[in-house]
This record gives structure tokens, C-alpha cells and sequence, in this order.
């Protein structure tokens, strides 16, 4: 099974790691849990600008163990 889901990621906080774990365990370990990181200019469309950079924020989420795969989120 394929799990997809995105976020800002601007602080990780245990909520998105909980969310992020479970997605995982939906997969399954034959399974991918993909993420994707909405950018700058579609995080701004509904909030202040993110304190981190995207690139930042990829590279977090790409050093999450739960994460199969890392994507460019463009919209919410």
C-alpha cells in the first residue's frame, strides 16, 4: 500500500512524527509511506512564512526514519 500525505513541517513537534509513524504502519513494510513538503509560496497562500527554508525542511523530513520518500508539495 501507498500512504501520501503532506505538511509545513516548519516545527516538528511528536504530533507530526505520531502521524508520520502511523502512515508507516498503514504501508506496511512491503509498503511506501510518501511525503510531501509544501514550498514556501504555498505555505504563504494560508500563513506567515516558514521560519526554516524549504530546503531545510526537505532535508528534515528526509532524516525521518518513517519516510520512504520525500516530495515537492506545490498547493495544499
Amino acid at each position: 500500500m501507498v500512504v501520501y500525505s503532506y505538511y509545513v513541517l516548519d516545527i516538528v513537534h511528536k504530533g507530526h512524527l505520531h502521524y508520520m509513524r502511523t502512515a508507516k504502519t498503514i504501508a506496511g513494510k512491503d509498503g511506501l509511506s510518501i511525503v510531501g513538503i509544501l514550498t514556501d509560496e504555498a505555505v504563504i497562500e494560508k500563513k506567515p512564512r516558514p521560519a526554516m527554508s524549504f530546503e531545510e525542511r526537505l532535508d528534515l523530513t528526509a532524516a525521518i526514519r518513517y519516510n520512504d520518500v520525500v516530495v515537492i508539495q506545490e498547493t495544499y
